[in-house]
């Protein structure tokens, strides 16, 4: 199993904080930004002030 879950993580794409927006590819200043999903445990998921935030791609290929 962990060897699989080391496959899943190779193959993500990185992103890249460009300014205000995210890139998959490098840009000039742009950092790279941690998109792996935090592991959590299912008791603590709907505890109170937890937010869940997605990573959405745009028609034109851009995150937002």
């Amino acid at each position: 199993m962990a060897a699989g879950l080391l496959l899943a993580t190779a193959a993500q794409a990185q992103t890249y904080r460009c300014g205000n927006s995210y890139s998959d590819a490098p840009c000039k200043g742009g950092r790279l930004v941690d998109t792996t999903p935090p592991v959590t445990n299912n008791s603590t998921a709907d505890a109170a002030g937890s937010k869940t935030i997605y990573l959405c791609q745009g028609g034109d290929g851009g995150r937002f």
